[in-house]
């Protein structure tokens, strides 16, 4: 399969954004890697947006209403939604409600992405990244448990191989990865070039700033980082931009 374009920003001008028209846009990214930002951000901005991130979430159950069902043994594999795909079906025909333009955010959508993009072939991905080492240490994360098939007191070396071998594969249909290290530090660049591929008119980007907060649990993961180094799997997180430092 050829590799989607990746776009860390965008060519157009704010004149050509004008006659542009919103996307469809799925915003994923493992938990806790700041995908609620960048919905915040898009919400503001105009989109409408739904998913995991809207209040009345909830009421919903992309699994058939079934109060009592293992929502996270399923979540990860869609093979069980092309089975059984009338429940995510509808859930996202009443979101999205015959829009043109949404935002959906779900995280775990990133792993089934792929069904997700036959369903909505003209849908666009921004995938939002942080910190591997940081991600990985995040004391409720158990992605690598219910997907990736591994103990919940995998060791680090294990959860960070998870990790890259996921990410590799959600990046074949990803359109835009929203750096979470980026959104904080360097707030404004990062904000205009989301706006920019969202094809939203780009004037005053500090109208959106109260939206970034600079959490606690940057470098949570620092008591590994000593160990990763050592890793071969290193070279790969250096390639994102994380020293370790």
């Amino acid at each position: 399969m050829e590799k989607t374009r990746i776009t860390l920003g965008c060519d157009y001008t704010i004149n050509n954004i004008n006659l542009l028209k919103k996307k469809k846009i799925f915003i994923c990214g493992f938990c806790g890697s700041g995908t609620r930002v960048p919905t915040m951000i898009l919400e503001r901005a105009g989109y409408f947006v739904g998913g995991e991130y809207v209040r009345h979430w909830p009421e919903y159950d992309i699994n058939g209403k079934e109060p009592n069902h293992n929502v996270m043994t399923i979540y990860y594999d869609d093979n069980y939604f092309r089975k059984n795909p009338i429940p995510l079906k509808n859930y996202l025909k009443e979101v999205i409600n015959e829009r043109d333009e949404w935002a959906i955010k779900y995280p775990i959508f990133m792993f089934i992405i792929p069904l997700l993009k036959e369903w909505y072939p003209d849908s666009e991905v921004i995938y939002v990244r942080r910190n591997p080492v940081d991600v990985m240490s995040h004391p409720v994360h158990y992605e690598f448990n219910w997907q990736g098939g591994l103990p919940r007191d995998a060791a680090i070396d294990d959860k960070l191989r998870y990790y890259i071998q996921s990410e590799k594969k959600i990046l074949e249909y990803t359109d835009h990865i929203v750096k979470f290290e980026d959104l904080c530090f360097n707030t404004n660049d990062t904000i205009r070039d989301l706006l920019r591929f969202a094809n939203v008119e780009v004037n005053n980007v500090d109208v959106y700033s109260d939206l970034i907060k600079i959490p606690q649990t940057i470098g949570r993961g620092k008591e590994h980082y000593q160990r990763i180094k050592e890793m071969k799997e290193f070279d790969y997180i250096k390639e994102l931009g994380y020293l370790l430092d």
